[in-house]
């Protein structure tokens, strides 16, 4: 019997070979039920649920606002979600896809506007989908009651999430974007008008107002009233596009996942518009065969065999991911036999020797006019491109009737948008920096009229 792997961003092919890698990993076991995330604080609130009888559903809602308020750098209901649920009595797994939409946007008239746009500021906000996701997948699968749910964040917001080491270190990394003229955030987020201390707690009295409306009304807490109208108003006033009915008219979809057998075990992820499965799916699967020597893994002709792959498989990937039904297609044949040969064939070639500078350091490759990309790989007039890993964070819960939830939620990049609606603590996303928006061809152009944002 195949083993079942919920997958959805970053599973790296040379960890799955037993490689030696560079830092310490030690297992860790649990009789019953299991919640991993990257704050200890949200890691409590969702074991707290489990512990009170909630199932996966209610552990995740509790854990991903938790995180929304300890990780704000990241991800919060100012930005988007795609979960995975593992329906442990059906052998099911469901995707729950509530990435930020673009709304009634007049595309026409705003891929005239300036680059900057795109990642700072108001005109740069899409209908954030993470409370609305949540909302569906608890109305589906939840146990719990609703606000049950909710109000454990709701007093971490309000007594405030300790400031780890790293999470210094991230606001720190964008303290510009902090200090660039939202007052909103940068009275949130530097206390003082400094960086917070490490150890210090951090509290959010309007966020947790806001979420305190989220658990008394669901999904017309965010969407419908006062947290609609603030966000619209300021987005309006500051140069943004959405509008009441945007809101109000947001779908999250529940859809089905993509499959792939790798090793024995079957890796399961979201589609498009996701895209971090159409990035790392068919570079494991090129590389499944390799064995990588079994020795230390960052070696240079290891991470020289990843890096060929990776550099054939990223263009075809942000050829292909987008909000059409198109991209579900494109995404399997990229996964096809033939394709991954084709991937292997272009990635092992023999090539010309490049030209290196007198300094050392070969030149970056030809970036083709109105080409899009990942952010790390965006020209240096385009502003704000930060850590796309501090930007988004991962989440898996593990109940004891065997449910699994695996998810992603992001804010697009580090901070967002860089504003907060005055009155609701809300950081919000800069999704309109993943629209194509100079090569009319790409299919994520296309999508904007009715789109929802890649991760």
């Amino acid at each position: 019997m195949r083993k079942l792997v919920s997958f959805l961003v970053l599973f790296v092919a040379c960890v799955a070979t037993g490689a030696e890698v560079p830092v310490k990993v030690e297992p860790v076991t649990a009789p019953h039920a299991m919640v991993v995330a990257a704050h200890p604080q949200a890691v409590a609130i969702g074991v707290a649920v489990l512990k009170s009888g909630g199932n996966a559903i209610d552990a995740a809602v509790a854990t991903s606002l938790a995180l929304g308020v300890a990780e704000s750098f990241g991800s919060g209901l100012g930005g988007k979600l795609v979960l995975l649920f593992f329906e442990a009595k059906t052998g099911r797994t469901h995707v729950v896809d509530a990435m930020d939409s673009t709304g009634s946007l007049d595309v026409a008239a705003y891929v005239q506007r300036p680059v900057e746009e795109r990642s700072y500021g108001y005109g740069a906000v899409c209908v954030p989908g993470l409370g609305a996701g949540l909302w569906a997948a608890h109305q589906k699968w939840g146990a719990r009651k609703w606000a049950d749910n909710v109000r454990p964040a709701v007093a971490l917001a309000r007594g405030g999430f300790r400031v780890l080491p790293k999470t210094r270190d991230f606001f720190a990394e964008v303290e510009k974007k902090l200090r660039r003229g939202d007052a909103e955030i940068a009275r949130l987020y530097l206390p003082n008008d400094a960086l917070p201390e490490i150890g210090t707690l951090l509290p959010n009295e309007d966020l947790a107002r806001t979420m305190e409306l989220f658990a008394q009304h669901g999904r017309d807490g965010l969407y419908r009233g006062p947290v609609a109208e603030a966000i619209v108003a300021a987005a309006q006033q500051g140069g943004g596009v959405l509008t009441l009915e945007d809101f109000a008219d947001y779908e999250v979809r529940i859809t089905e996942p993509i499959a792939m057998d790798f090793r024995g075990y079957q890796l399961v992820c979201a589609p498009p518009p996701a895209s971090g499965a159409a990035v790392f799916l068919p570079i494991m699967k090129a590389l499944e065969d390799e064995s990588f020597g079994g020795g230390p893994l960052r070696t240079a002709e290891n991470l020289d065999r990843i890096g060929r792959v990776w550099r054939v498989v990223s263009p075809e990937m942000w050829r292909i991911v987008a909000d059409v039904p198109a991209s579900r297609f494109l995404f399997e044949k990229l996964l096809a036999p033939d394709s991954i040969r084709a991937i292997r064939a272009k990635a092992f070639a023999a090539e010309p020797q490049r030209k290196v500078a007198r300094g050392g350091r070969a030149p970056p490759p030809a970036r083709r006019e109105g080409a899009t990309g990942p952010a790390w790989a965006a020209p240096e007039n385009e502003p704000f491109y930060e850590s796309a890993m501090a930007a988004t964070t991962h989440f898996v819960v593990v109940d004891a009737l065997g449910n699994i939830v695996c998810a992603t939620q992001s804010l697009s990049l580090h901070f967002g948008a860089g504003v907060v609606p005055p009155g609701i603590g809300l950081v919000m996303n800069n999704s309109m920096s993943n629209f194509t928006f100079t090569d009319a061809k790409e299919l994520n152009f296309n999508c904007m009229d009715s789109g929802a944002c890649a991760p």
